[in-house]
């Protein structure tokens, strides 16, 4: 995978695109409606990770990878997965558990030689009071010319002993790439307990094509939104911000991931997480990690743990980069 950053932070981020958040005042609890991509979290009960079956290329092919290929990787990896990692990586699973919520995520991916992410899917289910949240996402690859998501989610609350959905929330996004590869636009398209919308995104990054603003706009007001990123020297995501949110990454001397600490404000509370990566791999990627999560409203004060464990397979060759 070619990427250089940390973990796909040290938890995963669920469809960053479609930010769902879904507050009910019937509930005193809270959710994202679009739970933000990929920072998982996981509570180290037995974690079975599902290997994902494997094409090999022959050993005597070689990739001839773009020359800015782990830039714009790294860019395409934070807009579709939320995160990057480290080495050339072929697979990886992540699984996620909670230790004092009812939480699972699983997330499987594979990616090309150079990096390029071919195919991924995330499953998340969560319930917590009255309240039962389900989401997942298929994307793939589309003919090298960008990628493609279809995503559903669920929400629905316990009423008078029976399950009422409340929300549901299906679509599809197109990620465009521009002519070195990186995604410049996405176009969000769904249906919202049936009444139709849209959200359009655009992309800019800087000269070393490290992706550095996006801005959403579009039917649903919850996904609308404007986002920056800090990258350091190394290429490594410092952070991203927008006026409702920050997150922040901590790196050791080795350049492997620390920890994540972000902070949302929603309506009527304020959202406040720490990673932290406890065990490493060889190249330097998470292999375990734990969050600790402070919720505060107006309803009180909730406290949430979790852990993740993640695997990643590699390729056996290093890319030749392009002329």
């Amino acid at each position: 995978m070619n990427q250089s950053a940390g973990l796909f932070p040290v938890a995963t981020r669920i469809i960053r695109k479609q930010r769902v958040d879904a507050v009910y005042t019937d509930t005193r609890h809270s959710f994202p409606d679009g739970v933000s991509m990929m920072k998982t979290n996981l509570w180290a009960y037995p974690i079975f990770l599902i290997s994902l079956a494997t094409v090999m290329l022959p050993r005597q092919v070689l990739a001839r990878c773009p020359l800015y290929s782990q830039a714009v990787n790294d860019s395409n990896s934070v807009i579709m997965l939320g995160g990057t990692a480290r080495g050339h990586i072929r697979q990886f699973v992540v699984g996620e558990f909670g230790k004092d919520v009812d939480l699972q995520k699983r997330m499987l991916g594979q990616f090309d030689r150079c990096g390029a992410l071919t195919v991924a899917d995330i499953f998340y289910d969560k319930r917590e009071g009255n309240v039962i949240l389900s989401m997942a996402q298929h994307l793939e690859q589309v003919n090298g010319e960008g990628w493609l998501a279809e995503y559903q989610m669920s929400v629905r609350v316990q009423r008078d002993g029976r399950e009422v959905e409340v929300n549901n929330k299906q679509g599809m996004i197109n990620y465009l790439v521009g002519i070195h590869g990186n995604i410049i636009s996405a176009s969000d398209t769904f249906t919202n307990m049936g009444n139709k919308g849209f959200t359009e995104t655009t992309y800019r990054h800087d000269k070393q094509f490290h992706l550095i603003n996006s801005v959403a706009r579009g039917s649903d007001v919850q996904s609308n939104g404007e986002y920056y990123y800090r990258w350091n020297q190394r290429g490594q995501m410092l952070s991203m911000t927008s006026t409702q949110s920050k997150e922040a990454y901590t790196y050791d001397k080795q350049g492997r991931e620390l920890q994540l600490n972000s902070v949302s404000h929603r309506a009527g509370g304020l959202l406040t997480t720490i990673n932290e990566c406890q065990l490493w791999d060889e190249t330097g990627n998470c292999t375990l990690s734990y969050s600790s999560e402070i919720e505060v409203s107006d309803a009180g004060t909730l406290k949430r743990h979790a852990g993740a464990a993640y695997r990643f397979d590699y390729w056996d060759k290093t890319p030749t980069p392009a002329n």
